[in-house]
């Protein structure tokens, strides 16, 4: 081979190696999505409770107080002794009179607070998660049962977590600012 051709032959080799390492990182969907959404910190849930859709509820059932009671149920810290988990307390919860989508409510919204500027919208791009329109709306709907609430509950845990690769790869922070939504929020007292 003369040098020519051993250039060629090397440079092809450094292309096919960084080729090979890049679609293994684009492979990894978690990691890929890690870039792009960062997990957050803590993670606000807004659940409406306007009268529309605290109508399609059975009896007494409210998904705010499902919500408060898991809260309690799973106390506060470490939820299986490894140090790592994030507190409950790092999930709140907010009301709000209508987001606007009452033929579908109850609905809730996962906001990730950990920006102190501005509150991001997270939806779930796996259909098992979040189905099509429920990513176009930005909100989880029907929440009309204590298995549908828990099942919120749970992707909010999973993304604070950050352990369940299932819904790490599928959340994606949306960017949308929870703020410029049309929902009508409670006045806040002065």
């Amino acid at each position: 081979m003369n040098t020519s051709q051993t250039d060629a032959f090397y440079t092809n080799m450094v292309l096919l190696v960084w080729t090979a390492m890049l679609a293994l990182l684009l492979s990894q969907s978690y990691l890929t999505n890690a870039l792009s959404s960062p997990t957050p910190s803590s993670i606000r849930i807004r659940i409406c409770n306007g009268s529309s859709c605290e109508s399609k509820c059975r009896g007494a059932f409210s998904p705010l107080k499902t919500l408060e009671q898991l809260r309690r149920e799973h106390g506060d810290g470490d939820s299986n002794g490894d140090g790592d988990d994030h507190a409950i307390s790092d999930i709140e919860f907010e009301e709000t009179y209508c987001m606007n989508q009452c033929k579908r409510g109850p609905n809730a919204r996962i906001i990730d607070t950990s920006d102190d500027d501005c509150d991001s919208l997270l939806i779930f791009e796996d259909p098992l998660h979040m189905n099509d329109t429920e990513q176009k709306r930005k909100s989880f709907q029907g929440l009309t049962n204590e298995n549908r609430v828990k099942f919120v509950w749970g992707l909010a845990r999973g993304v604070l977590d950050a352990k369940d690769e299932d819904i790490l790869s599928s959340f994606k922070d949306t960017g949308a600012s929870a703020s410029k939504l049309s929902d009508i929020m409670p006045q806040k007292k002065s």
